[in-house]
């Protein structure tokens, strides 16, 4: 028998901190708020505010669930171990990118394929063309990897299609909304601030169902933690996800029992 759905505390966790800090930025501008600290700190378009922090941190986290699937995978000999650990490196880098602003850098150092090195010129006079420069190239190494790692994942029915869904909203927001930007003029103050929420928006909230994702492959597996007493299974674990045939249950034990 299929236990309930339900949503894991870590996800909802997640969804709230977003979702919080996207109506927190709103909210800054439309009340006007005149703190030029406040305004670059709750800034979801600044590399530097606590939203891009969250965005970092967040694309840590499927890294970190994946890593005991990818160190039993290895431990077997599976096919498809190398799949996981690029897949894994790739949630790493795109970690650093939320803090480093790398397809920014490239946006800007693409601009010599331009017309006269001048994205002003272009249709692309705000973003440049990263996205092509990195976006193509990218979507065509993860499409890669994902086939290559689809047997890990269809151990675990729901997992693959998780997180595809995941990576699709992300990729709404990363590159759909933010080509959209070009279209916006500088002088249309809440048609920029409107497209800054839901672009980010869309791109935390995607990396979240990504964490679900992984969360449910780590739990599907029969890799579990243990809080309280010695063999207390905590709730957090009771997910969607049927146990998946495999040779043998492995136990990520943490055990905060006080004495």
């Amino acid at each position: 028998m299929r236990k309930t759905q339900r949503v894991p505390p870590l996800v909802l966790g997640l969804f709230a901190i977003g979702g919080g800090l996207a109506l927190l930025y709103l909210a800054v501008r439309i009340l006007h708020v005149p703190s030029s600290s406040i305004q670059k700190w709750t800034d979801l378009d600044d590399e530097r505010s606590v939203a891009s922090w969250f965005s970092s941190m967040q694309f840590l986290i499927p890294a970190l669930l994946l890593t005991p699937v990818l160190l039993d995978a290895f431990r077997r000999r599976e096919p498809y171990r190398w799949a996981l650990l690029a897949l894994a490196l790739l949630f790493v880098v795109l970690s650093a990118d939320e803090a480093i602003e790398f397809h920014e850098w490239v946006g800007y150092e693409s601009d010599i394929l331009l017309p006269h090195d001048d994205r002003n010129l272009t249709v692309f006079h705000t973003t440049g063309v990263w996205m092509f420069v990195v976006g193509i190239p990218f979507l065509v190494v993860a499409g890669v990897l994902l086939r290559q790692a689809h047997a890990a994942f269809r151990r675990v029915p729901g997992v693959m299609t998780r997180l595809v869904v995941g990576g699709a909203i992300w990729l709404s927001g990363a590159l759909g909304l933010e080509s959209l930007s070009n279209f916006i003029g500088p002088d249309d103050v809440w048609l920029n601030i409107t497209e800054v929420f839901f672009e980010e928006t869309l791109e935390m909230f995607g990396v979240t169902v990504m964490v679900w994702s992984m969360y449910q492959l780590l739990v599907g597996l029969g890799f579990r933690w243990e809080l309280g007493r010695a063999g207390a299974r905590d709730a957090v674990l009771e997910v969607d996800a049927a146990p998946a045939e495999v040779g043998g249950e492995v136990e990520a034990a943490i055990d905060t029992a006080a004495r």
